[in-house]
């Protein structure tokens, strides 16, 4: 009888500032994934600092082999993103990004459709030398070394009767910014292994208030997904179009925090698109007799204004949306429990080449592009 077995495989692991962490694995054992409880406390200077959130301070979650084969790369702000998409709701969170205060966040690690799937799991006796790393760039503006620490849980099957024949493996398959305005990217989708999930993510460039330079997912802006070399189209639309296509199947994920900030300041709360927002003053610093709005924005990030006095406050704000740290859904064919009706699944395939193109660009964002594929056990 199958059943499912979660402990805290490692507790309270610190991590050094500005590194990669490392981890051996166990060398058996079937396992739906991998859950990562992060913890910083004391955050010494949130207010004035870019990327305030643990998750987009983790610049590489990976699980390798001996030989560095990967079986999972992602950036933790895009694992967040995964999570929404695959589990249809925010991971827990509490960004209490404020100065001296403590935060916490989770991120899980998927070998399947979601937690807990018996389809898809990885047999961790199939691979030589597992190895889950963590790199990260915190600094210590943001967080003396050693505040940081994960606690690390293995979501492991019991009494499973079979061996999984595949699992799923995600990764940051490209990460690209145009050379000049207007260029258009475009990117051509292996075709190697099957290919069930890809996510498209538009970062964008922050001045020295946290203020993005330009809005990533601007009217100026689309986003093409294409077949057999252009003969088919799955979208072509504005981004922001998408993601309300995306809210459709997936709902629309809730971020909330508190936050400290000024006028001058911007706040991220995570929300590629603000649809609706609520927001209020905690406490102004000063002690004075100002009082804050928010202004009339759907952005990621927002400005606060102050009337009459320009201090420093602290704001609680809950908003939903559309584009989960600015990431769009373009192709999952697991969510109809493996049917895939266009067939995208290998090179031979009649519906390859895929190509996603981002047109009408501007030169100061990134483009990246995540990619779920299944793969056999034992490879990598």
């Amino acid at each position: 009888m199958l059943y499912w077995k979660e402990t805290r495989w490692r507790r309270a692991q610190v991590l050094t500032n500005a590194s990669t962490n490392r981890w051996e694995l166990p060398e058996c054992g079937v396992i739906t994934g991998i859950k990562l409880d992060f913890r910083m406390v004391g955050a010494a200077d949130l207010g004035s600092q870019l990327r305030q959130r643990i998750a987009e301070r983790m610049t590489r979650i990976a699980v390798v082999t001996d030989k560095q084969e990967v079986l999972f790369a992602m950036r933790g702000d895009q694992l967040r993103a995964l999570n929404f998409y695959q589990e249809g709701h925010t991971l827990s969170e509490t960004a209490t990004l404020l100065d001296g205060k403590s935060q916490l966040t989770t991120l899980f690690i998927p070998f399947g459709r979601f937690k807990k799937d018996r389809e898809y799991m990885l047999d961790m006796g199939k691979f030589c030398g597992l190895t889950l790393e963590i790199t990260n760039d915190i600094v210590a503006a943001i967080s003396v070394d050693g505040q940081t620490s994960v606690d690390i849980q293995l979501v492991e099957a019991q009494d499973f009767g079979r061996v999984p024949v595949n699992y799923l493996k995600h990764w940051e398959y490209t990460r690209q910014k145009p050379v000049a305005a207007g260029q258009d990217l475009l990117i051509e989708l292996p075709s190697a292994d099957p290919i069930k999930t890809v996510i498209a993510q538009m970062i964008p460039d922050l001045d020295e208030c946290n203020k993005p330079t330009a809005d990533p997912i601007s009217d100026t802006s689309r986003l093409v997904m294409t077949l057999q070399g252009d003969k088919l189209t799955v979208w072509d639309m504005r981004p922001k179009d998408i993601g309300r296509e995306n809210a459709i199947e997936y709902g629309r994920p809730r971020a909330d925090g508190k936050y400290h900030t000024s006028q001058t300041w911007n706040w991220d709360n995570t929300i590629g698109y603000v649809e609706n927002m609520v927001d209020h003053e905690l406490i102004d610093e000063a002690g004075g007799a100002s009082s804050i709005f928010n202004e009339d924005s759907q952005d990621r990030f927002q400005h606060a204004a102050v009337i009459a006095a320009d201090h420093e406050f602290q704001i609680k704000a809950t908003a939903v949306g559309i584009a989960y740290w600015h990431t769009l859904m373009l192709w999952d064919s697991l969510r109809a429990n493996g049917n895939d009706p266009l067939g995208l699944v290998c090179g031979c395939n009649k519906h390859s080449p895929a190509v996603v193109k981002w047109m009408a660009t501007t030169a100061d964002h990134y483009f990246a592009t995540i990619i779920g594929t299944i793969v056999a056990q034992g490879k990598s």
